[in-house]
């Protein structure tokens, strides 16, 4: 199953969201790759986590495995760490198999009353909520 949607998932979930880039000639750690990597990640004040993704070996049916971590620096780095897995737990249970969010654009001005239930992203000229709906068996 692929995971395109679980970085739109982490967006739509995590105030603080960004993505972070490391050129793999600045990379002193475990993960050096060739032209480097690139990482969802969360940021709060002093904090940092990032998450991370390495390959396991293919199980007995040939498929590729990967497996999830979180790599967390800065004085709430625990906290950080835990809040992203739980999100990409909550993703697996919740949004692996869907189709991804309902967009709905609003004028800036709406107010939150008159949004649907989501995360909301205001923009200068619209409000936009991203709702996931839970996979259905």
């Amino acid at each position: 199953m692929p995971f395109d949607l679980l970085l739109l998932w982490l967006a739509t979930h995590l105030d603080g969201f960004a993505r972070i880039a490391v050129d793999s000639s600045l990379d002193t750690g475990i993960l050096e790759r060739p032209g480097g990597w690139d990482a969802a990640a969360l940021v709060r004040d002093d904090s940092l986590a990032r998450l991370l993704t390495r390959e396991l070996p293919a199980n007995a049916s040939g498929e590729n495995l990967r497996e999830f971590g979180v790599h967390a620096h800065g004085p709430h780095a625990d906290e950080l760490a835990q809040i992203m897995a739980d999100l990409v737990v909550a993703w697996n249970r919740d949004a692996r198999r869907s189709t991804g969010p309902q967009l709905t654009v609003h004028p800036a001005g709406t107010a939150d009353h008159q949004l649907p239930t989501g995360h909301v992203l205001d923009k200068p000229h619209s409000r936009l909520t991203f709702a996931w709906t839970p996979d259905t068996p």
